[in-house]
């Protein structure tokens, strides 16, 4: 293991690096509630269960969005940012990551005894430091987690279908690339959401400090009123707009 130059340098850029990861965190963690709250709405009214375009439209936005950004996570290309990349860096230089650091840090205004527990609690009682073992426990628990997304949108992203399933509780629809091989659910995609979100938290309290709650942000307070106007003027037929065959047209 290479010693680092700059120690205090190089925990600076894992802060850095993993304040835009919990910013794309936050991202699409905000996807997922507009996405279920507007899917609660429909299943609230009878007539909107019917189905259509809009709502498959909705769906596969969601869909395609959330697996996209869930695949970034554990980007392993060099010239990527990805939690995963971050977590194998960090379990490399582990011995930066000193509990004098963690004490150091502004932990909601905690006691040191409290702050002290913590530390015996991510790290082992009595260490000195994190050990490697634990941040390279957290990243293969990430890799695990997100396999199955990462594998269809690697393999099937171009070629995915939604299809109604009678035996998905959660939503209505499962994501299979064939009939051969087994459904990936909305439940996998919110799985996979909700270890991102324990890790995002985990990582937030040893590098920054203070706890977070959650990666879910309110939404503001009104914003399902869009809901309650209706969208096309009454009388009028859908607006003129740019249809795709019109593009690049002179």
């Amino acid at each position: 293991m290479a010693k680092i130059e700059d120690p205090d340098a190089k925990f600076e850029e894992w802060d850095r690096d993993f304040q835009l990861l919990k910013g794309r965190a936050f991202h699409f963690a905000n996807i997922d509630d507009v996405f279920w709250q507007v899917h609660a709405i429909i299943q609230d009214n009878p007539e909107l269960q019917k189905g259509g375009i809009f709502q498959d439209w909705i769906a596969d936005c969601y869909v395609l969005s959330v697996m996209v950004m869930i695949r970034t996570v554990v980007d392993g290309r060099r010239d990527s940012l990805s939690f995963k990349r971050l977590l194998e860096d960090m379990a490399r230089n582990a011995q930066i990551l000193t509990r004098d650091r963690f004490l150091g840090l502004a932990h909601s205004g905690e006691c040191k005894e409290v702050a002290e527990y913590e530390f015996d609690d991510i790290a082992g009682s009595g260490a000195s430091h994190i050990p490697k073992k634990v941040i390279e426990a957290d990243s293969k628990a990430l890799k695990d987690a997100l396999s199955q997304v990462k594998k269809y949108v690697d393999e099937h992203i171009a070629h995915y279908a939604i299809r109604q399933s009678p035996d998905e509780h959660i939503a209505h629809y499962a994501i299979r690339q064939s009939p051969d091989e087994p459904a990936l659910t909305y439940n996998n995609i919110r799985q996979a959401l909700s270890k991102i979100q324990s890790l995002i938290k985990r990582y937030h309290h040893i590098l920054i400090g203070p706890e977070l709650s959650s990666i879910v942000v309110d939404l503001p307070s009104g914003w399902t009123k869009v809901f309650e106007t209706p969208w096309l003027v009454s009388g009028r037929p859908v607006p003129p707009y740019t249809h795709l065959d019109q593009v690049n047209k002179e």
